[in-house]
């Protein structure tokens, strides 16, 4: 059975993922000969109406700076996910270890 697509989800709250996963995932792909595809979902949080939460502490307030860290880090993930370029490859590391020593100056003399 072949795999066709991947499926990467990112995540965006309390910290996003890092974009050398992006990067290992597309290099994943790469390797699979597979389509990739992201997703990222922004936190919503709702909080209840309280006239002493918000007196003390503004509590709206704070759930809105996390809504818009979400919504900040969601976006500039899959602006990461477009423009991610694969790392190097296993498949190029293989052919760098096939090739080692074809090139190499020290050879044994047997």
């Amino acid at each position: 059975m072949n795999i066709k697509d991947v499926l990467l989800g990112l995540t965006t709250y309390p910290k996003s993922s890092n974009i050398d996963a992006i990067r290992w995932a597309v290099s994943f792909a790469e390797l699979m000969n597979c389509r990739i595809a992201a997703f990222a979902a922004d936190v919503k949080i709702e909080v209840p109406g309280s006239l002493l939460g918000n007196a003390l502490v503004n509590i709206s307030a704070l759930a809105g700076a996390e809504m818009k860290k979400s919504k900040d880090n969601a976006r500039s993930l899959l602006a990461g996910a477009l423009t991610a370029r694969p790392l190097r490859t296993p498949r190029s590391r293989l052919r760098e270890a096939s090739n080692f020593g074809k090139n190499s100056r020290l050879r044994s003399q047997h």
